[in-house]
């Protein structure tokens, strides 16, 4: 073999190995583990024997993931513990008995973005509560 197929092949080689490692992504529920910088913003709308009211979110803190699922959420000076469980495009948080759905926006190493709506209907009322979820480290 020569010099210059020997170089061809290491070169493609190398190639193909930058190719792998670089499209490797992780999975949201693989870097959610550990304490992040939350902030939710967003709406919440109550509609009440035909009344409608509508209330601004803007709530930060602290949020914690553990490993086996539990964690808890620290936002104004209010400490709450959660269960959680996450696939590549959702996050589902148990907090106070309520299940919140979210869509993964951004999926990064120190940055999540989520967007969730919640909503809840009675005989009198109806209540949606629409926010995006900005998780940093």
């Amino acid at each position: 073999m020569n010099l210059t197929r020997v170089s061809f092949l290491l070169l493609l080689s190398s190639l193909t190995l930058i190719a792998t490692f670089s499209s490797c992504t992780k999975d949201v529920e693989d870097r959610l583990p550990g304490q992040w910088n939350y902030n939710e913003t967003g709406t919440s709308t109550t509609t009440y024997d035909g009344n409608l009211s509508s209330q601004d979110i803007n709530r930060s803190g602290i949020i914690t993931f553990n490993e086996d699922g539990t964690g808890s959420l620290n936002v104004d000076a209010t400490l709450q513990s959660i269960t959680w469980t996450a696939s590549n495009d959702s996050v589902k948080i148990t907090d106070n008995e309520q299940l919140l759905d979210y869509a993964v926006l951004t999926n990064d190493k120190t940055l999540q973005v989520w967007e969730g709506k919640h909503t809840e209907t009675g005989n009198d009322f109806t209540f949606v509560k629409t926010v995006e979820v900005t998780l940093t480290q």
